[in-house]
């Protein structure tokens, strides 16, 4: 008598087949990043421009008492000034070229390099936000509009714009420390 075949249906208790692990070829991640970027150049290029639509050049508006200030300034240096006393061949150098390379090299990082999520998200708020200031520096000859001021009685940040908020957001992002692995 010869055994009988194999039977077609699996034990109940048997383990389940193998399936193929989901594909993950980052398409979704890459549109995630690509969005905070191209959002944050829209977000900050629609208040500059609601800006100069709606607050008169030398007038400050005051809202929450003295809290929040929005007056209109041209800046020709960096971050809150930075670097505006510098020649106009030094800025140009840093401001066009060398911000362009930076933000090149953070946008290609956030969509193509292997990172935890929240440091692309991080680069992508740094290159849509450098974006941001690059358009009105080609585009404004030189200088970005800057129009919001932040302060509680005597202390009072510089005038800054929502490019500035989101490269700062994205390096805090960048610097915060990332939940550790048992035994790392």
């Amino acid at each position: 008598m010869e055994p009988a075949p194999p039977s077609p249906v699996a034990p109940l208790d048997a383990p389940p087949p193998p399936t193929a692990a989901p594909r993950r070829d980052g398409r979704g991640r890459r549109w995630a990043v690509l969005a905070i970027l191209l959002g944050t150049l829209a977000l900050d290029q629609g208040t500059k421009r609601l800006s100069l639509l709606l607050l008169p050049f030398g007038r400050r508006v005051r809202l929450l008492g003295e809290t929040i200030r929005l007056e209109h300034a041209r800046n020709e240096g960096g971050f809150l000034g930075l670097g505006a006393r510098l020649g106009h061949d030094a800025r140009g150098a840093i401001f066009l070229w060398g911000v362009s390379a930076v933000i090149l090299a953070a946008g290609a990082a956030a969509l193509w390099a292997r990172l935890p999520l929240r440091q692309a998200l991080g680069l992508a708020l740094v290159a849509g936000g450098g974006l941001g200031n690059l358009v009105d520096r080609f585009r404004l000859r030189g200088y970005v509009i800057d129009f919001l001021n932040l302060g509680l009685g005597p202390v009072r940040t510089g005038v800054f714009n929502v490019a500035d908020v989101a490269i700062v957001a994205g390096v805090i992002l960048l610097l915060w420390p990332g939940r550790r692995r048992p035994g790392t």
